[in-house]
Parts: C-alpha cells; sequence; structure tokens
C-alpha cells in the first residue's frame, strides 16, 4: 500500500471514528444475489418513502453488497432492477431511528420490466451494531398511559420502561448504574448539551410531535464517545402528502379528588392540558405546491396547574406568642437578653411575658402577618401550603423539510420549552396574612425556565455510494428565579420597611428557627443562568466494496 493511499484510509477511518451519529436516520443493507448464490454487482437501487415520495438511489458495489445511510424514519418501498433480471420490489420496509433494516434479494433471470413484489413489513434484527436499545414508537405513547402526575406529559417518562434505567430523583436516572446527568440527549440527530448537564426533561416536545426515540444503554459506538451514561435520541415528526392534525385536552380538578387526611374539605386543585398538531405539504394557491417537496409540521402543548392536595403540617406561633404572651410554654422560660443579675447568667420575663416596649421595631413589622394556627396545640398546629401552588408549561415546534433535488435534502426544527412556576425551596413553607400581596413572610419564589432548539441538518448524495451529512445545532437555556418578595423596597431608604440595615440586595431576609421546628419566614432566592451551546457537524459516509467508511 502506497503512502498516499495509507494516508487517504487513515482519514477516512479517523473521520467515521471522529464523526457525530446521525442519530434520527435509519439505514438499509444487504446482498445481492441470483439464484446460484453468485453476487450481482452494479444493481441499481431505489428507497422510496411511501409518506412523502421521497426517493433514496444507490447501486450494489462488485461484492453484490449495498446500503441505504441517512434515511429519515418511516416505511419505505425498495426496488432493485438489473439488466437481464426480473425487478424486485419489497413493501413496507420499516425505519426506525438509529437502526439498520438488513435485507437480502434474490433476482430471478427475466426481463427488467417484470418484476417480483414483497408484500408487508420487514422485521427489523439488528446485526449491523452491539448496541443495546430500545425503540418507544409514537403509537406506544397512545397505547400507554402518560398521566398528569403534576406536569405536562412527556415522552421520555417510557426511557423508565427499557432494562437497566431506574429513576433517582425529579430530574435523573441512572442507566446500567451510572450517576444521574451523564447520558447525551439528540433530537434530530444533533446532541443538547449544556456545559454543566444534559437533561432530556429540560426540553420537553410535545408528545404529540415526537415520532419515536431510542436509549441506548450499553455499548454504543465511538461517536457517542462524550456520553458517559446513556444515549436518547429523538426524532420529531414531518409533514406528509396528507394533511393529518391531532387536538386534544385533559382534565383533572378536586370535584374528582378524595379529601386529604388533615383538611376538613377538599383543596383546590385544578389540572388542565390543551394543544393539537398539523402537518402537510406547503401549498400556496397559485404560487406554489410543495407535494412530493415541501413539508411542515407544527405542535403546541399548553398546561396548568393551580392548588392541589394539601399534606403535611408545620409549627406555627399561637395568637398569645405574637402578643409576647410565652406563658403556654410551661417550664420553658424566656429570658431577658438585657439582663445581667448574676454573671454568666440572665433573668426570665416576669409570666414569660414579654413586654411590647421590648418589641423590636423589625418584630412589629413582621407580627400582623403571621397568620394563626388552624389546629389545636403549641406544635403541629397548623396545615403546611403548598410546595409549588402554581406551575405552567408551554412547548411549541415547527419543522420543516425540504427537496431541492433528489440528491440535496434540508430538514429544520425549532422548539420553544417554557415553565414558568411558582414554588418554595424549604420543607415548611408560609402563606402570611394577605397571601401574595403580603411579601414580606412569603417564602415563595418564581422560577421562569425557557429552552430553546434550533436545529439544521443537510443532505447531500455526492454519489450513489457517497453521502455527506451537515448538522448544525443551536440551544439557549435560561434559568431566572427570584423571590417573589424581591424589589419591594427592603434596602431604601434607611433600611427599607423593615429598618433593617446591611442587606445587600432589595430582599427581606429569611428568618429560621432552631427551636420547636417553627415554620420559617420569608425567601431571599435571587439567581439567573443560562448558557449557549453551538453544535457543527459534518458526517462523509463512503461505501466501498463491504465497507462502510
Amino acid at each position: 500500500m502506497t503512502n498516499s493511499l495509507s494516508r487517504k484510509v487513515l482519514g477516512c477511518l479517523l473521520l467515521s471514528t471522529l464523526a457525530f451519529a446521525q442519530g434520527d436516520r435509519g439505514a438499509i443493507t444487504g446482498l445481492i444475489t441470483d439464484k446460484s448464490g453468485a453476487a450481482v454487482p452494479n444493481v441499481a437501487l431505489e428507497a422510496v418513502n411511501s409518506a412523502t415520495n421521497a426517493r433514496f438511489e444507490t447501486v450494489s458495489t462488485g461484492t453484490g453488497s449495498y446500503r441505504f445511510v441517512g434515511l429519515p424514519i418511516g416505511l419505505y418501498d425498495l426496488t432493485a432492477k438489473a439488466a437481464g433480471f426480473n425487478s424486485s420490489v419489497q413493501r413496507a420496509v420499516q425505519i426506525q431511528t438509529n437502526q439498520t433494516a438488513t435485507i437480502d434479494i434474490g433476482l430471478n433471470v427475466g426481463a427488467v420490466t417484470e418484476s417480483v413484489t414483497v408484500q408487508g413489513g420487514v422485521p427489523i434484527i439488528q446485526t449491523e451494531s452491539a448496541d443495546v436499545s430500545m425503540v418507544v414508537e409514537s403509537k406506544q405513547f397512545l397505547d400507554l398511559p402518560l398521566t398528569l402526575g403534576g406536569g405536562i406529559r412527556n415522552a421520555s417518562s417510557f426511557i423508565k420502561l427499557s432494562p437497566g434505567v431506574s429513576p433517582t430523583g425529579t430530574w435523573t436516572k441512572s442507566i446500567s448504574g451510572g450517576g444521574g446527568f451523564q447520558d447525551q440527549v439528540y433530537y434530530d440527530g444533533i446532541a443538547l448539551s449544556r456545559g454543566d448537564l444534559s437533561n432530556d426533561a429540560e426540553v420537553n416536545p410535545s408528545v404529540d410531535a415526537i415520532a419515536e426515540f431510542k436509549l441506548i444503554t450499553n455499548n454504543y459506538s465511538a461517536e457517542y464517545a462524550h456520553a458517559m451514561g446513556g444515549v436518547t435520541s429523538f426524532t420529531m415528526k414531518s409533514g406528509t402528502n396528507q394533511i393529518h392534525g391531532t387536538a386534544f385536552e385533559f382534565l383533572r380538578n378536586e370535584k374528582l379528588d378524595a379529601r386529604g387526611f388533615f383538611p376538613s374539605s377538599r383543596a383546590p386543585s385544578k389540572q388542565n392540558e390543551w394543544g393539537g398538531t398539523i402537518g402537510g405539504p406547503v401549498v400556496l394557491p397559485k404560487i406554489y405546491n410543495g407535494k412530493d417537496k415541501t413539508f411542515f409540521f407544527f405542535s403546541f402543548d399548553q398546561f396548568y396547574r393551580r392548588g392541589g392536595a394539601l399534606a403535611g403540617l408545620n409549627t406555627s406561633p399561637t395568637s398569645r406568642m405574637t402578643q409576647g404572651d410565652f406563658s403556654e410554654l410551661g417550664s420553658k422560660l424566656i429570658y431577658d437578653p438585657a439582663s445581667s443579675a448574676v454573671a454568666g447568667s440572665r433573668t426570665p420575663f416576669a409570666g414569660n411575658r414579654i413586654p411590647a416596649n421590648r418589641f423590636s421595631k423589625i418584630s412589629s413589622v413582621m407580627l400582623p402577618f403571621i397568620p394563626a394556627p388552624e389546629l389545636a396545640g403549641l406544635v403541629n398546629n397548623s396545615i403546611a401550603p403548598l410546595g409549588s401552588p402554581r406551575a405552567d408549561e408551554r412547548t411549541s415546534g415547527f419543522k420543516m423539510d425540504h427537496t431541492f433535488t433528489a440528491k440535496t435534502r434540508v430538514s429544520g426544527m425549532y422548539n420553544d420549552t417554557y415553565r414558568p412556576s411558582i414554588k418554595s425551596p424549604g420543607p415548611s413553607r408560609l402563606l402570611p396574612v394577605g397571601g401574595e400581596a403580603a411579601t414580606l413572610l412569603l417564602n415563595y419564589n418564581i422560577q421562569k425556565v425557557r429552552t430553546n432548539v434550533l436545529h439544521l441538518n443537510i443532505d447531500q448524495n455526492l454519489t450513489p455510494t457517497t453521502m455527506n451529512h451537515i448538522g448544525l445545532g443551536y440551544s439557549r437555556f435560561r434559568n431566572p428565579n427570584f423571590s417573589l418578595g424581591l424589589d419591594q423596597g427592603w434596602t431604601q431608604p434607611n433600611g427599607g420597611k423593615l429598618g433593617l440595615r446591611g442587606l445587600q440586595f432589595d430582599l427581606a431576609p429569611t428568618v429560621l428557627f432552631d427551636t420547636e421546628g417553627y415554620t420559617r419566614f420569608g425567601d431571599d432566592i435571587a439567581s439567573d443562568n443560562y448558557f449557549h451551546t453551538f453544535t457543527a457537524l459534518d458526517t462523509l459516509t463512503a461505501i466501498r466494496g463491504n465497507h462502510t467508511l
């Protein structure tokens, strides 16, 4: 082998090793033989997508092998033609995400105008790779239940059906014993990377917009080297030559629920999710007809949740305690911090009552907002309010597919996920007198998470046995999270509403009680983090003999 040829082969091998996978596509491969079992070279093959009439062409090599790569998922009709042989037609060949269908074709001697047709789908037996994986199709999303468990429907919940996958937290899962946030997520073949973690729940396309996804748990190939715990690949639906649409609405409220253990009545609780999809050819009357050429697909999903079942108990000060009377504590004494009758000791307040003139200015401002406990007793005497009384989620997506020529195709998708919610970070929380208007003691924050994803794929058939794929991606993640009491005049002027100096930001301070488990006051969360990620990849696939580089 010459040095020049060695360099070329080495370059191809390096390219195939370093290139990112086309995780949203599939392939067809096989061997073409005659009746005697001899390989038939130079056979013209064509794969036609039955939904869009998109056509893909290749020829068999000198060894009789052939391979279609980068096929969008769907059903295909596979035709093989060669001089001196009957044509062979294989109907309804199913292509799944990152899967290879192996179809060997036997040709009979005869006229090329005569054909032998095999009707019916071909089962996919994965022999081209050793990865351990599971593919979930759109039909399974409809056949299996997706309950409204406090959030929008999420197709990635089905990932937990795969062997070796177990949930480890609200947002995390363990794949084959790995740690959380170690899997890599792909949308239409382009990786979603945030820099700090990768999470399929942060980008949540409508369930009705996902054609299928594949989870690879073990033995994934070298092109996924940046994934440590598994690979999840989502393929979004595309439009077809027929206009199709869906509409849905799910409703749940407290009238359908049982009463909780502690409350005397059912707490208000409302959940609603509605939306739909529409897709088809791009048709502009008297201007443009995109049948067989240009397609669109749009999806929208809106989720609302208000209220919810109350559970758990808090400890709140009684009405007498808010007036300085702690005689209910019995033998537990309240000492005067200003007393010094004996060195190292202090004198308790008479009758365990703190005089009103000893109240601090800051405490006097807070006391009117403390609600009275609903239950009897000194501990566990109030019903804990909701951890997240309000949550919304809206996701919308748009995808375009266009065929410029039989050799050049372009596909682009955009998805926007927006999740505003009100929540409390602490185990104990309080709704002060005045509700949300009384931000002084309200220990809740509002979080408005937003993720935008924009992807573009360009496929070119340079020759019948050489294909180039270009993928460009951009994703933006932002997570502003601020207390509801932000910028309410706590610091200016002269200490603001509380008269408390030295606050770093315009936030009411959080007051914590180390004894008796009393409910904390206030919330001082203020953060805003975001990531911008750009992705560019180029994959060149060349079929030479029995080898694919």
